[in-house]
């Protein structure tokens, strides 16, 4: 009877190892699946959003040509309300080139310019603090 019930025992706590194992995978399985679920609804709430023409200009304005090129290249669908506001950001967005300090004959000069794309000329900025 001892060997039994040590017999059992040992069944017994194999079998609730195995129950465990088994409630532990399908919490995981039932989380990873309420995570799919929500980035499906991000995703999707993400498509709507962008989809407006006015409203992805807004948020290419927002975040910049190259942001916005970014985001026009990740997917086809969410993309899509953003591929075509491309030409209208690139002209009101002109690309930014800036010459920051530096040094002139051995002396550190702290000035700051900007290129302005459609003038083609140098503007004077404020000079970095030294």
């Amino acid at each position: 009877p001892l060997l039994a019930d040590g017999l059992a025992a040992v069944i017994a706590t194999e079998e609730l190892d195995r129950y465990r194992h088994a409630v532990e995978a399908g919490l995981q399985s039932a989380l990873q699946l309420q995570e799919a679920r929500r980035a499906k609804l991000r995703a999707s709430i993400l498509r709507e959003v962008l989809q407006p023409v006015e409203l992805a200009k807004l948020v290419g304005l927002a975040c910049g040509v190259h942001t916005a090129h970014e985001l026009a290249a990740v997917s086809w669908g969410h993309g899509a309300g953003i591929r075509s506001t491309l030409p209208r950001l690139r002209a009101e967005l002109p690309p930014h080139m800036f010459i920051c300090g530096g040094s002139a004959s051995g002396v550190e000069v702290a000035f700051v310019e900007a290129l302005n794309s459609v003038t083609g000329r140098w503007e004077a900025l404020p000079p970095l603090r030294t």
